[in-house]
């Protein structure tokens, strides 16, 4: 068929010969629709041709019809301005095809003398300069080098050959730029004429691209690699474009084009260079108008404000991933969580597929007893770490929705986690349904409790999943009583009692509204229809899908709202030969699309109605595609938490209480990897997850907190102990702490030579509890995990529980001790410790395993430390192929509590020592630490919980009375002391003889009355000078003399809740260490610090020193001349930086270098400070409270509802957890209300 057949065909029937002949198979739904409403706008047809023969399909099909070269190369020049308006008066476009090449023909020889002038003039400009020109008879000046203005010579001859400047590649024009017919002119010669008119680059310029573009260059990536993987399909510049610059930015050029746009331009926001495609995509309406992309911007688009082309500064955010890659899927096996009573304001939807039961119209397309989970079944793994093929649940099975009892544990399901209800895809087609037996089912049991709404999936029905894209199994036809059809059939649902509705209206969901024709009259029929044959009227929501309209602007008084539809407009495409894959399939930027999102930064605008959030699982649509599938790579459980919890405060934020709907993509999209049900590697961990967003909860909650048992139970079984001991000097230690073991247990040691073999069995002979003793010599290899493994191996199975412990001392760290002290202390810290972890082990008989939560110290580092492959290859080696979170949860330091069937199968692997490396110093990536990684994975394979804890350490004798003066700080914006300063203050009474009040404010008489039976003295005075002003004004009032007569002083204020943990061992503590002066936490020396306080500090120089919130100093400090001068030299100051930087500071060194010794409770807290200097807003009390509390601190900053707002949930089940302080207190100031 030639070029004339082709035109001469009309609507429909143009539109499917064009898709043949160019792309060699039938259109699909969306390009039929597309392409008919083109041609109805008044779009040539030879424009469409052009479209879909230029398109990458066609260039790929690289159709060869007779005379569509001629007509398309004509068709081009019709756009180029001054031709194309004299074209376009000569030809008649009602006349057949040849009819029209011919006066084309005619008309470029006619015009052909003046054409070669024009361009004779631009090519000359180019060469001397600059020129200023116009049309329409003005006159053209030329500037050559030498600054002459030289009138043009109007009988220049074009040569016939051009020769080509420097900055012009021919090779590169040709590859770019296949479509061009160049017609006999040189490559050269078709920029000159028509290329550079049109946004054609004449070169690639490799310098001005990583200079242009730095994240290219930051990324080290090759730079016309990227240009051609990613930067052409982002609209980036390969090169300066010298013509279209001076031809924009002329007037105000002094010098080279180039030299201004570096020096100025970019700066003001010039652009380097026009980009057809570019603006094309950017403004539709463009698109639309039959006109020339740089026609209408000369014309219209620089006046309305309209960009030519990308600017580097634009959207760099959106450039893909290029290395750091995540795992492809990161998630855990997770049992099924009890969220019962909780409740939530937000209405989380679920789609919902209906496509698992057999039905008469699969059977004929795909076979016999097809169901969607026979696409589910016959998916594999197409590159490493692909989570292929997904499997449901046990729990769940291979399920068949036309049982009505799947429907109801379905709804049981999502009732128990939150889910509001489910939005069924609805598929109707001219008054045929399919697919409708579950909701069918559930119409007619009223008795399952769901919510339920239905989206109209308005596509035509065809073999996508197996990429036959060609064959349409059902079409959607639009027919004229299409309207009334649907409205009326689908009312037997929305009629529903459970039908989910907005006010009383009756919410429809529909899919891609923009492919209806007519379909705001579509939508005005239904919502008529309504009114008079069921009374009220209807709301209709529509889907985000498409990327012609993101903001759906079009049919912004058509529809009620706009519902979100991840993956839709949301692609960050990830270039996979840079992760090592080749592959027929796509992959997209997971954590990107959500970062993005987080930060407000989307490349798509929201549309201005009432719009929806969504959000979805790891997308990966390969078991229903061989080819052409797509992968959203990098899901995260931690990361679509954060992007749940982000949406939920979105929909808070933007809506009223009655309309806090989310939807979540999916429920049970199985073969397109995104849904909400069980599976096997996963259980149930997305909507555990899920749910804890919407219940607000924590996404990995606060640990544990154990209290010690007073009355040891019963045994609860056989009990063996391991301890591995290489460090003989902390033996005895070690025995110390397995004493505190209140039941019958027998006892390993292994240790590595006959000497230590001898002491050790000596020494637990003589003082050691168990009932058993075994001492067994090891080599040294495999640090404490070889010698369980291998000499336990055999044993584990005669025990019921295990603990294993060892003489840690983690010599590349200058806190080893420190840590070994943390991990005792917790897990045998004491009889009563002991008896309540086995106290959890009997009340929970699928309670696997405990383990201390991490130490503060090592948390940052206890991640998978590259072995996560390992740690897979070792579980499926015992026969576990569960899915693995992107962060591991595991003993660090390898120390525990354990029920023994919980991770037997991990011992039943046949251990030797050559299974170990030998010792050589490793600091990881041994198979040591590869175990320590997996104690969890195998216990939750064996459907046992594990838990991490923190253990209340059980009361201690009270320090020695000593006479105390309290001087306590308050300040509060309201003028008046709250429940929480009240409690502070009872027990700071406690410890104190006598407590002086200080009022940085004007309190009522009503206000001190609360602290007068608590007081001895209470001073009121202008909130001035901070509370080291307040401190000062309070010693002088008492008098230092009186002062003297303390045995310790003690400076607070109410700027932290407390005490969380009793105050006697912290007391006690810091009696034992001899320091003179001591605090709580303090902070290290910071040189050259960029921190706020060090601007008024010699060289930034911020000093080790204590903070200032709860210090307390002896009798011998008080009464120096050094604390009598310090007082005295401190003036009031109006800014707390100036605070902190002349007296916190400073007070620490001025007693250090008075001879005092200074002691600090919680020192690890200088060393995470001294970890996040880079973060100059970082002060380890108010941004690592959970921290604080697992290390023994008493206080919590108010603040840190300002600098850790994400951890307020759980430091508020940690302070619950430990019982010592009322959780009610905890209100925190500047924490936005998360509900009405």
């Amino acid at each position: 068929m030639n070029i004339q057949q082709i035109i001469a065909q009309e609507g429909n029937q143009f539109i499917r010969i064009a898709y043949l002949q160019l792309l060699g198979r039938e259109p699909d739904a969306d390009g039929m629709i597309y392409y008919y409403q083109r041609l109805k706008k008044g779009v040539s047809k030879m424009e469409i041709l052009a479209q879909l023969r230029f398109s990458k399909e066609g260039k790929k099909f690289n159709a060869k019809i007779g005379g569509i070269g001629k007509a398309l190369f004509y068709h081009k020049l019709i756009k180029i301005p001054l031709i194309g308006n004299i074209i376009k008066l000569r030809i008649n476009y009602k006349n057949d095809v040849n009819s029209r090449l011919e006066k084309i023909d005619e008309a470029i020889f006619i015009l052909n003398r003046k054409i070669e002038v024009e361009f004779a003039e631009l090519h000359s400009s180019i060469q001397h300069g600059f020129a200023a020109h116009s049309e329409g008879g003005r006159t053209i000046s030329v500037k050559s080098e030498t600054g002459i203005v030289q009138e043009p010579d109007t009988k220049v001859q074009i040569p016939i050959h051009h020769e080509v400047p420097s900055y012009f590649d021919s090779e590169w024009y040709v590859t770019q730029y296949p479509e061009i017919n160049l017609k006999g002119l040189s490559p050269y010669e078709h920029y000159l004429k028509y290329g550079s008119e049109i946004g054609c680059h004449p070169a690639f310029d490799a310098e001005w691209y990583i200079t242009e573009y730095q994240d290219v260059r930051d990324a080290g990536i090759d730079p016309y690699e990227h240009f051609l993987s990613n930067g052409k399909s982002e609209g980036r510049h390969p090169a300066f474009d010298v013509r279209w610059y001076i031809k924009q930015y002329g007037e105000s050029l002094e010098g080279d084009a180039y030299e201004h746009y570096l020096n100025k331009g970019r700066e003001k926001g010039n652009y380097p260079a026009f980009d057809r495609a570019w603006y094309l995509a950017q403004y539709k309406d463009v698109a639309s108008m039959n006109i020339d992309p740089y026609e209408h911007y000369s014309k219209y688009g620089r006046a309305e404000g309209r960009r030519p082309a990308y600017n580097s500064r634009d959207n760099l955010k959106y450039v893909s991933r290029t290395k750091d890659f995540p795992v492809a899927y990161a998630s855990e096996y997770q049992t099924e969580q009890n969220f019962k009573n909780l409740t939530t304001d937000i209405k989380a939807i679920a789609f919902f597929l209906p496509q698992f039961h057999r039905c008469e119209q699969n059977d004929r397309w795909w076979g016999e007893g097809f169901t969607e989970w026979t696409n589910t079944k016959s998916s594999k793994a197409n590159f490493p770490g692909h989570y292929q093929p997904r499997e449901p649940h046990e729990d769940i099975g291979y399920y068949d929705l036309s049982d009505v009892e799947t429907l109801r544990k379905q709804a049981a399901l999502a009732n128990a986690h939150g889910i509001y209800g489910f939005c069924f895809y609805h598929y109707w087609f001219s008054g045929d349904r399919i697919l409708e037996k579950p909701v069918d089912l559930l119409i007619e049991n009223k008795d399952i409790d769901i919510k339920f709404m239905l989206c109209w999936a308005n596509e035509n029905w065809t073999k996508t999943w197996d990429g036959q894209e060609s064959d349409i199994l059902l079409e959607q036809k639009y027919l004229p009583d299409d309207p009334v059809k649907f409205i009326s059939d689908i009312s037997i649902y929305v009629k529903d009692s459970r039908y989910i509705c907005v006010d009383g209206k009756p919410v429809i969901m529909v899919y891609k509204p923009q492919v209806i024709p007519r379909v705001k009259l579509v939508f005005q029929v239904w919502r008529s229809w309504w009114r008079e044959n069921i009374g009220g009227e209807i709301l209709i929501w529509c889907n985000r899908t498409n990327f012609e309209d993101t903001a759906v602007k079009s049919l912004s008084d058509a529809v009620d709202a706009v519902v979100e539809f991840p993956p839709h407009v949301v692609q960050y495409e990830i270039d996979q030969k840079k992760m090592g894959f080749e592959t027929n399939g796509h992959f997209f930027d997971y954590q990107h699309l959500v970062d993005d999102i987080k930060q407000g930064t989307e490349r798509t605008d929201n549309p201005t109605l009432k719009f929806y959030r969504s959000v979805m699982l790891g997308w990966d649509n390969s078991a229903r595609r061989k080819k052409g599938w797509s992968v959203w790579y990098g899901f995260a459980l931690q990361v679509y938490y954060d992007w749940l919890a982000h949406t939920i405060n979105y929909t808070r934020e933007n809506f009223k209480k009655e309309e806090r709907f989310i939807f979540i993509n999916a429920w049970n999209e199985w073969a397109e990897g995104t849904y909400l049900e069980p599976d096997l590697k996963s259980g149930y961990a997305s909507i555990n997850t899920t749910s804890k967003a919407l219940f607000d909860l924590p996404f990995k909650g606060a640990c544990s907190v154990i209290q010690p048992a007073y009355h040891a139970t019963n045994s609860p079984g056989k009990i063996a102990v391991h301890a591995h001991l290489y460090f003989e000097d902390v033996a005895l230690e070690v025995m110390e702490y397995i004493n505190q073991i209140p039941h019958c247990y027998d006892l390993f040691i292994t240790t590595d030579t006959k000497s230590k073999v001898e002491n050790f069995s000596k020494l637990f002979k003589a003082g050691g509890r168990q009932k058993n003793l075994s001492v067994i010599r090891t080599p040294n290899i495999g640090r404490d995990i070889g010698p369980l493994m291998v000499e336990l191996g055999d044993k584990i199975g005669s025990y019921d529980f295990i603990g294993h412990f060892h003489s840690k001392k983690s010599t590349t760290v200058n806190w080893g001790d420190q840590w070994r002290h943390y991990l005792f202390d917790n897990l045998l810290g004491s009889s009563e410790i002991v008896a309540g972890i086995f106290e959890q082990f009997s009340n929970d008989p699928k309670l696997g395993l405990m383990f201390p939560q991490n130490y503060p110290l090592i948390a940052p580092y206890a991640d998978w430390g590259g072995l996560e492959l390992e740690c897979h290859r070792l579980l499926k080696s015992v026969g576990i192929d569960n899915c693995l979170p992107g962060r591991p949860d595991f003993p660090a330091g390898n120390m525990f509590w354990a029920r023994t069937s919980a991770i037997k199968p991990l011992f039943d692997r046949k251990w030797s020592y050559d299974h170990f490396e030998p010792e050589v110093g490793q600091v990881g990536k041994t198979m040591a630490h590869t175990i320590e990684r997996v104690w969890k994975y195998v216990a939750v394979s064996r459907m046992f919980s594990t838990k991490e804890f923190l253990a209340v350490q059980p009361a201690v004798e009270s320090p020695p009375k000593k006479k105390r003066l309290s001087f306590f700080v308050h300040h509060d914006a309201n003028c008046t002391i709250s429940d929480s300063d009240m409690y502070y203050l009872n027990q700071l009474k406690k410890l104190s003889e006598d407590v002086v009040f200080i009022s940085n404010g004007d309190l009522s008489a009503t206000q001190l009355q609360k602290v007068a039976l608590l007081a001895c003295e209470v001073v009121s005075r202008k909130n001035v000078g901070f509370d080291f002003g307040a401190w000062r004004d309070a010693i002088n009032f008492v008098g230092l003399e009186r002062v003297t007569t303390y045995d310790e002083v003690i400076l607070a204020n109410n700027s932290c809740f407390g005490p969380i943990l009793p105050m006697e061992p912290m007391f006690t503590t810091m009696q034992k260490s001899g320091a003179n002066f001591w605090a709580v936490t303090d902070f290290p020396e910071s040189p050259e610090s960029t921190r706020a306080e060090a601007v008024g500090l010699k060289d930034h120089h911020i000093p080790a020193h204590l903070q200032s919130y709860f210090m307390v100093f002896d009798r011998k400090v008080v009464a120096s001349s050094e604390f009598k001068a310090f007082w005295s030299s401190v003036i009031d100051v109006s800014d707390i930086l100036d605070v902190i930087a002349l007296y916190e500071t400073q007070l620490t060194g001025i007693l250090q270098r008075a001879g005092f010794k200074s002691g600090c409770y919680i020192n690890e807290a200088g060393i995470i400070q001294g970890r996040n200097t880079h973060i100059s807003e970082f002060n380890t009390a108010y941004s690592d409270p959970v921290s604080m509390i697992a290390l023994g601190s008493p206080f919590i900053k108010k603040k840190i509802s300002i600098y850790s707002e994400h951890l307020i949930e759980e430091v508020r089940e940690l302070v619950k957890g430990y019982g010592h302080y009322p959780t009610e207190l905890l209100v925190f100031p500047c924490l936005k209300e998360a509900k009405d």
